[in-house]
């Protein structure tokens, strides 16, 4: 159980030796935590109950499963709350599910995970000079990877809810909105800039956080093969996003209207990211720290050996 800053979401795995592991099901439902941490860094009473009520569901689903273990975790978003112990404590009392808080490293660590699951196209894309990229709602994450190896990670507080509330007075009052998160995001990986990328090629990006970006290249020939897209093709399928509204975007993607809200400055931030770095392919690989942790449990009880440390 993931319990993120927009969205909880639950996957039920079968475990064996001879499969390794598979998924059963994909609960999710959406509901935007990130949002009050941000604003008054408390976890307000309404939300609590949301949760509680997620989690229940969440309980009979597993024992419809007949589900024999259980890991629930809350990203590193929920620990700016101020009220966050006590909140989990809450939790726990009205649903019996006990939420772990990962870590910011804890978090990436499993998000690196659920990519290594895809073993071959991982291990062949870290050959040269990769970059993973990771947008979430309250920050970002960005690690580089040359010949088979992790050179550096760091992290940013430039997720899209984030930006999204830091900017949200200007939004409907400006039309530089887009001019103003690539100034944001500029700012701060400026000093990276010099540090870590120097003279070094980076050839892909590995982009992961929202899986709604599936949606945005579902019809590219690259992304139905291989879950690739050209620099070229991401940069069509931004033009088309930052020159409609978040309401357009909702009605054409089928998807929510804070999720369109969202969607907008996590594009720029991946832009702005992908012009720096110079890559020419980005790799979707469509996974989610629900898979990360799945991946880390079947390594740990010997269901799986994986070959890349």
């Amino acid at each position: 159980i993931d319990i993120g800053s927009y969205e909880v979401s639950m996957k039920i795995f079968e475990f064996s030796r001879k499969i390794g592991f598979r998924d059963l099901n994909d609960v999710r439902y959406r509901l935007e935590i990130g949002k009050g941490v941000y604003s008054n860094r408390r976890l307000d009473p309404e939300i609590v109950d949301a949760i509680c009520t997620i989690l229940k569901d969440f309980r009979r689903i597993m024992e419809e499963f007949g589900v024999e273990d259980y890991r629930a975790c809350a990203t590193s978003t929920l620990q700016e709350a101020e009220n966050v112990w006590i909140v989990l404590e809450q939790v726990y009392q009205k649903t019996g599910i006990r939420v772990e808080i990962l870590s910011n490293s804890e978090q990436r660590f499993f998000g690196y995970k659920s990519v290594a699951a895809k073993e071959e196209s991982f291990t062949k894309m870290i050959q040269k000079g990769t970059a993973i990229v990771e947008v979430g709602g309250g920050n970002m994450q960005i690690s580089l990877f040359d010949k088979d190896a992790l050179l550096t990670t760091q992290r940013f507080m430039l997720g899209s809810l984030r930006v999204r509330e830091i900017l949200y007075p200007a939004e409907k009052e400006t039309v530089h909105y887009e001019k103003m998160v690539e100034e944001l995001v500029h700012n701060q990986i400026l000093g990276f800039k010099k540090l870590h990328l120097k003279d070094r090629k980076i050839d892909n990006i590995i982009l992961m956080g929202d899986s709604f970006m599936d949606k945005l290249f579902e019809d590219k020939q690259s992304m139905k093969e291989n879950r690739t897209v050209s620099y070229d093709a991401f940069m069509e399928e931004y033009q088309w996003v930052v020159s409609h509204s978040p309401e357009e975007i909702s009605v054409s993607l089928d998807v929510s209207l804070e999720y369109a809200e969202i969607l907008i400055p996590a594009m720029i931030i991946y832009r702005v990211f992908a012009e720096e770095l110079g890559a020419q392919t980005m790799w979707l690989p469509g996974t989610q720290l629900n898979d990360g942790i799945s991946y880390d449990y079947a390594e740990k009880h010997k269901f799986i050996k994986s070959k890349h440390n």
